[in-house]
């Protein structure tokens, strides 16, 4: 053990029955409470803190806390990558995803810069009610069924490129698209388009919203969290 995670074992406090932990964990290093067991074993009770680092200065990071080994409460993942910054907010009830989850993210190239960001609420490992962001300069908003269906009126405004100006329009009713348009105020012409705002989200939950629980998969179950869609043939 290292001299430093010495002294923080000496100087933290511990709740009655617990113990604390501050070292290596799976690659990288923790900080947390527990409470062993008579097999020898630790189940994470209290404030948690990992990180794994990738070299380089870059890094990924999970602070929360666990209650009885399952996470709970409100738990921030942050990822520094070389060009980007990503981090994310999400709640947990008895090891479940539960409540508002906020993604948000600083992405760089070298011909620009630009932010995403997901708003959104699971209830059942289901994204329900009101949602709305951000996706590659597109803001987006809409709503979802107790389901988790598509439902309502559905909107992606284009707000950068060529592009600028149009607005996608799109109505669900209980996960089945009904119209989905194109307008385009300046030119003054509206056109039929296939859907694209669902897939929007769930490229953001795929490739940043998953990526960033998987830091640490500890203590919760994680659902896929798609919006999935009806077929056109179903009722």
């Amino acid at each position: 053990m290292k001299f430093t995670e010495k002294i923080q074992k000496l100087l933290h406090r511990t709740a009655p029955g617990h113990e604390y932990y501050c070292g290596e964990y799976h690659g990288g290093e923790a900080k947390y409470e527990y409470i062993p067991t008579l097999e020898g074993d630790r189940i994470a009770d209290g404030d948690f803190e990992y990180t794994e680092y990738y070299g380089g200065g870059l890094y990924g990071k999970a602070v929360g806390r666990f209650a009885q080994g399952r996470k709970e409460g409100t738990w921030r993942f942050h990822r520094k990558g070389s060009s980007s910054d990503r981090d994310l907010v999400v709640e947990f009830v008895g090891g479940h995803i539960s409540g508002d989850l906020e993604f948000t993210s600083k992405e760089v190239s070298l011909e620009r810069f630009w932010n995403n960001e997901l708003h959104v609420t699971i209830v059942k490992d289901k994204i329900c009610g009101k949602f709305y962001g951000v996706f590659n300069g597109q803001s987006f908003e809409g709503n979802c069924d107790d389901d988790g269906f598509p439902d309502g009126q559905w909107t992606l405004t284009e707000n950068d490129g060529e592009e600028t100006g149009n607005l996608h329009k799109e109505t669900w009713e209980h996960g089945k698209i009904v119209a989905s348009v194109k307008e385009n105020a300046k030119r003054k012409t509206t056109k039929k388009v296939n859907p694209r705002v669902r897939e929007h989200i769930n490229y953001l939950i795929d490739n940043d919203v998953l990526q960033l629980l998987a830091i640490l998969k500890k203590g919760a179950k994680t659902p896929t969290l798609h919006i999935q869609r009806k077929k056109d043939a179903e009722v």
